[in-house]
C-alpha cells in the first residue's frame, strides 16, 4: 500500500510520514525575525530569508545578546496541502499555528484541518504537531537543531529530528535542511540545499523567496510515495514566496505561493501530479 495514498486518503499532513507540520520544526524562529524585521524601517541589506515554508532566519553577529522572549500565532487558508513537493489533499486546508521564543528556543504547536470532503476521510482535524528547535550562530553562519512530533487522526504518530544550517553571503543565505525519522519510519532520510533571499520594499512591507531542490533516501520515498522505492533518489525542485505586510505593530498578512516539480521521472510515475501549485493567505500576531 502507497503511505502517501494513505495519507492523502486518510488524513492531510502537515505531514511527517504525516503530511509535515504546518511550519515545519525550523521555521518557527524564523517566524520572528521575518515580522520584526517587517515592523522596522528597512535594513540597508536584508536580514532575514524565508524558509520553504515560513523563512528562515539570518545569522546574527556572534556577539549578538539572545533574543527576548517573543510569542505568535496564524492562521493559514492554503488552496491545498503541499509538503516537501508532495500533495496531501486535494482541496483547500485551515492550518492555525502557534509558538513562543525565548533565548534562542523555540516552542511550536500546529495543526492541520481539511475545508473540503476528501476521499476516503471521516475526520476533518487530521494532524497536530509538536516541535522546538534551538538557534544559534558564528558569525555569518548559523545552526538549528530540532526536534518534532506528529500525530494524525487515522495514521501512526511519527517524529523527526532536523537541523538547518546556513550561511549568509550577503545577496542571499545559503543553507541545507536535514530530516531524520525516529519513529514510525526510523532512518528515513529526507535534505535539500536552498538560496534564499528576503527584500525589504518599505517599512511594513517584506517579499520572501527560496528556491531548493531536495532529495531522499527509500525509506522515506517508500513511507510517502510507494512501497516499491529503493535507494537514493532526487525529490523536488521548489520555489517558495511571500509577501508579509503588517499593518500594526502585531498584526500581519502573509500572501504566499509554491510551485514544485518532482526532479526523476521515476519518481513522477509515482504520484497523479508531478506538477504543483498552491497558495494560501495567513493572518498572524506576533510580538
Amino acid at each position: 500500500m502507497k503511505k502517501a495514498l494513505v495519507l492523502l486518503v486518510a488524513l492531510p499532513g502537515v505531514a511527517q510520514a504525516k503530511p509535515p507540520p504546518t511550519p515545519q520544526p525550523w521555521a518557527d524562529e524564523a517566524l520572528r525575525e521575518v515580522i520584526e524585521a517587517s515592523l522596522a524601517p528597512p535594513p540597508a541589506e536584508a536580514d532575514a530569508v524565508p524558509d520553504t515554508a515560513p523563512p528562515a532566519p539570518t545569522a546574527p553577529a556572534s556577539d549578538s545578546p539572545p533574543a527576548p522572549l517573543s510569542y505568535g500565532a496564524e492562521v493559514d487558508v492554503a488552496s491545498r496541502y503541499v509538503w516537501r513537493g508532495l500533495a496531501f489533499s486535494e482541496h483547500p486546508v485551515l492550518q492555525p499555528s502557534a509558538r513562543i521564543s525565548d533565548y534562542g528556543a523555540t516552542l511550536g504547536l500546529a495543526s492541520s484541518a481539511y475545508l473540503g470532503t476528501e476521499p476516503g476521510v471521516e475526520k476533518a482535524l487530521s494532524e497536530l504537531d509538536l516541535t522546538g528547535s534551538y538557534s544559534f550562530s558564528f558569525g555569518a553562519a548559523s545552526m538549528t537543531p530540532s526536534i518534532g512530533a506528529f500525530f494524525f487522526a487515522e495514521a501512526p504518530w511519527t517524529a523527526e529530528l532536523g537541523a538547518t544550517l546556513g550561511y549568509d553571503l550577503s545577496l542571499f543565505v545559503l543553507q541545507t535542511r536535514q530530516a531524520l525519522d525516529i519513529a514510525d519510519n526510523a532512518g528515513g532520510w529526507y535534505a535539500d540545499v536552498a538560496a534564499a533571499r528576503s527584500l525589504p520594499l518599505g517599512s511594513r512591507l517584506r517579499f520572501d523567496a527560496t528556491t531548493s531542490l531536495a532529495w531522499c533516501s527509500g525509506s522515506f520515498a517508500r513511507y510517502y510515495i510507494d512501497d516499491s522505492i529503493s535507494g537514493l533518489h532526487w525529490g523536488a525542485a521548489q520555489l517558495d514566496a511571500a509577501l508579509w505586510l503588517a499593518p500594526t505593530d502585531m498584526f500581519y498578512i502573509r500572501l504566499h505561493g509554491t510551485a514544485s516539480r518532482l526532479v526523476e521521472e521515476h519518481m513522477r510515475t509515482f504520484t497523479p501530479e508531478a506538477n504543483l501549485l498552491s497558495g494560501g493567505l495567513a493572518l498572524g500576531l506576533a510580538h
